[in-house]
């Protein structure tokens, strides 16, 4: 009997930690599909906006929704997508699923889509004040890479980009002078890298196919970008475009 109530004392002893960290689960009244746009939303709302498919995956689009998932996107305020997610089929045929939640964004990483983006979220939020303060912060990060790009010459330099990075790279100055992806390489690509030795190519990390290239031009600087953030929260995009940056400059 002693061991029982000492076993009955200790869960009540849990339950208020329990019920703390479901609140604080709770408490953000946002989703979003992925941590791309899940990013955008923490951006325009200054909150953690969770997304439905794992932030740690290599491609999220294709993540599969589950129910348990689809009863998180009914009882948010607002659902964050970019269109192209494998789940919004489901969720379009969910009938507990209010459409007028759903907020769409065009997910590039360039200083003009992402102030389209976060605007948008932010004034179906409530929140451009938040987000006006955040957005500064990416006006000063883009506005430094061009300088930058400029000063040390890459803006003369010729890039092959994968076109899914193509966006950013154009964005902040570089020299694009071709795109490849985001299917395999063909065999005239493999010739083209071969006889243009390009100064710069840049892949693209969540579906890389570059590798056939560093046979044929191996004096050319490889660089593999990012565009999906592995976390959630605030400052998930910024950390994105700044780590891609770094790695070029």
């Amino acid at each position: 009997m002693k061991r029982i109530m000492l076993v009955i004392i200790a869960l009540a002893c849990l339950l208020p930690a329990f019920s703390n960290g479901y609140a604080e689960m709770q408490e953000c009244p946002y989703q979003a599909s992925t941590s791309w746009t899940a990013a955008f939303a923490s951006v325009a709302t200054g909150q953690i906006v969770p997304s439905i498919a794992p932030a740690e995956l290599k491609h999220p689009p294709e993540y599969e929704i589950t129910p348990s998932d689809i009863a998180r996107v009914a009882g948010a305020r607002l659902f964050v997508i970019a269109g192209y997610e494998r789940m919004m089929q489901t969720i379009a045929d969910a009938s507990t699923i209010e459409q007028e939640k759903v907020i769409k964004v065009t997910t590039q990483n360039t200083l003009d889509r992402i102030t389209e983006a976060v605007v948008k979220i932010a004034k179906a939020a409530g929140t451009e004040a938040i987000a006006q303060k955040n957005l500064e912060r990416f006006e000063s990060l883009f506005s430094q890479a061009r300088e930058e790009v400029v000063k040390q010459g890459l803006d003369k330099l010729r890039c092959y980009v994968n076109i899914n990075q193509e966006p950013l790279a154009r964005d902040i100055g570089l020299n694009v002078a071709g795109t490849f992806g985001p299917g395999p390489v063909t065999a005239q690509q493999i010739k083209l890298v071969s006889d243009s030795k390009f100064d710069i190519i840049i892949d693209n990390i969540h579906n890389p196919v570059a590798d056939p290239f560093t046979s044929v031009s191996q004096d050319s600087v490889f660089l593999t970008w990012r565009n999906f953030p592995e976390e959630t929260g605030p400052d998930a995009l910024y950390k994105v475009i700044e780590e891609n940056l770094k790695a070029l400059i």
